[in-house]
């Protein structure tokens, strides 16, 4: 799990929802705003749509969050950044596809910024 300070709260989930950019991928539909702090921030979405099993949910989603805490500084962009995982990530997924998939999202969003 990541930091409480590199989460997104309510208002700013709010936010990026509304007014963020959108970028899809083959396993996730990310949304992204540019925000005033010195460091990025991330929320996972996930449905119940997508699992009605919460323990299923919660898996994925802690899932995520070491993907992104590997990977990310957290310092090389200023964006709030929303995942929502699409259906093709199932149960079976490997970790490190959803690395993998994490690292280049993440990639794509710095060469967006500008700082690469």
């Amino acid at each position: 799990m990541i930091a409480k300070k590199y989460r997104l709260k309510r208002n700013e989930i709010e936010y990026v929802l509304k007014k963020g950019e959108e970028l899809i991928t083959g396993k996730f539909i990310i949304r992204y705003a540019k925000n005033t702090e010195k460091f990025s921030k991330y929320c996972v979405i996930i449905s119940k749509k997508f699992d009605a099993s919460a323990v299923k949910r919660n898996l994925l989603k802690r899932r995520v969050y070491e993907a992104v805490r590997r990977y990310d500084t957290f310092k090389e962009n200023d964006l709030n950044v929303i995942l929502i995982p699409k259906k093709s990530i199932t149960k079976d997924t490997k970790f490190e596809d959803i690395q993998k998939e994490i690292s280049a999202i993440i990639k794509k969003l710095n060469k967006k910024d500008g700082k690469i």
